[in-house]
């Protein structure tokens, strides 16, 4: 597993929680550092999928993605190598803007690398669908608890 790759995810997540006032109001400067300018980011099993091209793309996905929550922190709990993929399962809290309800879902990023920069992400709700993509089963590598 290229540690690399697992290094400059951890990054990525910690400026998403240690920065999000400054994302949320259009920094994202900083975090397209870690992507490369061709990269696409698939919001695969969503009710709107949608596919999000090069760091305007990039720009786009984070403002859709941190809209309506006043926080959001993300914390991978596990993660693994399929081939070209970094596969990592995330515990997401998020934090409503209007009415400060507080939820927690997992989801599962598959993220691809170039020159140790991001260069594909495909974000699923289901962890099962998102290790079947990259070509392993829910059943070989279970989520850490």
């Amino acid at each position: 597993m290229s540690q690399e790759n697992i290094e400059t995810l951890h990054q990525v997540y910690r400026l998403m929680n240690t920065r999000f006032a400054a994302l949320k109001a259009g920094d994202f400067d900083p975090l397209l550092e870690f992507f490369d300018p061709d990269a696409v980011i698939e919001v695969s099993d969503a009710p709107d999928p949608a596919i999000y091209k090069g760091h305007a793309g990039v720009r786009s996905w984070f403002e859709d993605a941190l809209g309506v929550w006043d926080s959001i922190h993300v914390e991978p709990e596990d993660i693994l190598e399929a081939g070209d993929w970094t596969v990592v399962q995330l515990r997401t809290t998020l934090r409503g803007e209007a009415s400060g309800a507080e939820i927690e879902i997992l989801l599962t990023a598959v993220h691809q690398f170039r020159d140790g920069r991001i260069v594909r992400d495909r974000i699923y709700l289901d962890h099962a669908q998102a290790l079947e993509a990259v070509g392993l089963s829910d059943t070989s590598h279970p989520p850490a608890s």
